[in-house]
């Protein structure tokens, strides 16, 4: 059975590499500044091939609203988790192959005023454990349809039908006695 995890990959100012695994639960967490922002947003971008923000495809955004003590959140996608102070955050589930690239985060602040901060580029590769030469590759198995039984509900064999046991000492073939040759 192959568990898979879950990686956390950050994006601010530093540039940066990061392996995840083939099959994890990968959260993008945007770490600019936006405790002096009253409402802003914040788009996530995608790059396959290189390192430019320009030639990204925005995969996703969120618009956030502070207030003196507290925060709240509005966005149209279920991916999206709060995170602490200054770090927004978004989920990609059961990560592939065409998840590897360059991801970003951009922060726009919309009140008081209009201000963009980007953060820098952080590949992601995804990679997968090595088959080896002696053992057989892991297939991606599905869960079985069928709804298990709890541990207290499994099915246990009669004592009637533990039926009899072959001794080593005397061999039988349909009742008569066989002698050893």
């Amino acid at each position: 059975m192959v568990v898979t995890g879950h990686e956390y990959v950050i994006l601010d100012e530093m540039q940066r590499k990061v392996v995840v695994e083939f099959g994890s639960s990968m959260t993008l967490r945007c770490r600019l500044r936006t405790d002096k922002y009253e409402r802003f947003r914040v788009r996530w971008y995608f790059n396959p091939s290189g390192s430019s923000l320009d030639k990204s495809t925005n995969i996703s955004e969120k618009i956030s609203f502070h207030s003196a003590n507290t925060s709240t959140e509005k966005t149209g996608q279920d991916s999206w988790r709060g995170g602490r102070d200054n770090e927004e955050t978004h989920c990609l589930p059961n990560v592939s192959h065409e998840n590897s690239g360059w991801y970003f985060c951009k922060v726009i602040e919309e009140i008081p005023s209009n201000e963009n901060i980007n953060s820098n580029a952080t590949q992601v590769v995804i990679t997968e454990d090595p088959i080896y030469s002696n053992t057989r590759p892991v297939a991606n198995k599905q869960p079985s349809p069928r709804p298990g039984l709890p541990g207290n509900q499994l099915k246990i064999v009669p004592p009637s039908q533990d039926l009899w046991t072959p001794s080593h000492s005397r061999r039988h073939d349909d009742g008569k006695q066989r002698h050893k040759q």
